[in-house]
């Protein structure tokens, strides 16, 4: 088809379909929590979001897929703002900075397209668009080290508006990596090397957090890098399985923190009040997605993450990443789950103990939410027990004994850390060290990483050497 804008969509078959009804099911579940919560027609702003993330899965061309972008974009950038607060405002203003850039590389990609087939549908693009669309894609996913829009904008949100974002935006940006890129100039897997590099860097990222939803936050980032590693070593099936398992414990473990939050009222986990056994679906959802996302066996992340490894292996130094990068989020989640259940803070114990911050303790459970949380953990047990019976994924062995105590040595690896750096990891130091916080102030101000730069010198600038870089790639790899 050689038409300059067609608008075409096609029910998707394989992986894909299963991605449609893990988008349609969980985007319908988000909606109905935040139509429930909020008011100002947040309800509505959420299903256009979801709308977006259907048709951009759907899209057949070019121009279809990045309308499905925008939407997302662009009702996004809604709910983010909804707070109100000034740096909400000032957050959301950078957020659609970043996405409208990402666009307009998408476009120009599309153009370059084009120019050179004289069509827009939807196929592995020319090399002369590769540069272009790689970089709208790392924008989209959050990949290292232009992830610092994500993990500065959910933290910022609604809780419930955060599991939504986390179900579409970096997901998309998967798929159109998929469906779009092959960049492997000298037969270097350059997008597996980005994908293994953001899976690690941000679990050490992620281990330095007390903040609940920023420790998720640096999560999506690691679990995407997965995907990003799965599709750049052409093993597409293994990366949308793990789309689809990651959404799943995500959603989750995002309303695990959700429900910790209210019954808190902040979201600092170095000082909440141990829920242990008092919330005993909280604790086991906890407890599911702690173990999915760390990849034990019987649970969904053990598949994709099977199908990942075994990706991985032709190229050991990215199978070595992504190796470290569980070991990670294994010790990550421990320190997750035992600081919102079983932690007693030393900080204003007695208070805490005593007195609930706002009163949220007295607050019943939330029943809808705990429906959700059910379901995700019925889904995420099943899909691990069965992952052959998921569309799309091949018929394998998954359980065989060796598989198995592959998957367990990272757990282990990540239990021996806990016990030696237990201490360590569940102090906040920059809440607590008088030293420590001018001291890396101090080292900072000195040896500032270009990374935390461009995240600091705002949208205008970060756009201008985001362009930069791609130009210099265009005359490098021409």
């Amino acid at each position: 088809m050689s038409t300059l804008f067609p608008f075409t969509l096609a029910i998707p078959q394989g992986v894909y379909a299963t991605i449609l009804l893990v988008f349609v099911g969980l985007g319908t579940l988000s909606t109905l929590l935040l139509t429930r919560r909020s008011s100002g027609g947040a309800g509505l702003i959420a299903a256009v979001h979801c709308t977006g993330g259907v048709l951009a899965l759907l899209a057949q061309d070019l121009m279809t897929l990045l309308i499905g972008w925008e939407v997302l974009s662009f009702s996004a950038f809604l709910l983010i703002r909804r707070r109100g607060t000034r740096k909400n405002r000032k957050i959301a203003y950078r957020y659609i900075a970043i996405q409208v850039t990402a666009a307009v590389l998408f476009f120009t990609a599309a153009i370059v397209q084009w120019w050179h087939t004289g069509s827009l549908m939807i196929t592995v693009l020319v090399p002369d668009a590769q540069g272009l669309i790689l970089l709208a894609v790392l924008i989209k996913t959050a990949s290292v080290p232009v992830h610092q829009w994500l993990v500065h904008t959910y933290p910022m949100t609604d809780p419930l508006v955060t599991l939504l974002l986390s179900v579409f935006t970096t997901k998309v940006g998967v798929i159109t990596a998929a469906r779009l890129i092959e960049f492997n100039p000298g037969g270097v897997p350059v997008v597996a090397w980005i994908g293994g590099i953001t899976a690690l860097v941000a679990v050490i990222y992620a281990l330095q957090q007390h903040n609940a939803r920023r420790l998720l936050s640096y999560h999506i980032v690691s679990q995407v890098g997965y995907m990003i590693a799965g599709i750049g070593l052409a093993a597409h099936t293994a990366g949308l399985f793990h789309l689809v398992t990651h959404t799943l414990y995500k959603g989750l473990l995002i309303l695990v923190a959700a429900e910790a939050i209210r019954l808190n009222g902040h979201e600092l986990l170095s000082r909440m009040r141990p829920l242990r056994f008092r919330h005993p679906l909280l604790l086991m959802s906890a407890v599911v997605g702690a173990i999915a996302i760390s990849g034990v066996p019987f649970t969904s992340g053990y598949g994709s993450k099977y199908l990942l490894k075994d990706a991985a292996a032709t190229v050991p130094a990215i199978q070595w990443l992504l190796l470290l990068a569980s070991v990670g989020t294994g010790l990550s989640f421990i320190k997750f789950v035992f600081l919102i259940f079983f932690h007693h803070p030393e900080e204003a114990n007695t208070a805490l103990e005593q007195e609930p911050v706002s009163g949220a303790e007295q607050n019943s459970p939330d029943h809808l939410i705990g429906f959700v949380m059910t379901v995700l953990v019925l889904v995420t047990v099943l899909i691990g027990l069965f992952p052959n019976r998921v569309s799309g994924v091949p018929d394998l062995s998954f359980f065989t004994p060796a598989a198995l105590i592959g998957a367990m040595q990272p757990l282990v690896g990540s239990v021996v850390l806990w016990v030696l750096l237990r201490r360590f990891l569940i102090t906040d130091h920059e809440k607590r060290s008088p030293v420590v916080v001018p001291l890396r102030l101090r080292l900072v101000g000195k040896m500032k990483p270009p990374a935390r730069l461009l995240h600091e010198v705002g949208p205008q600038l970060q756009i201008f050497v985001i362009l930069l870089v791609f130009m210099v790639l265009v005359v490098v790899l021409r």
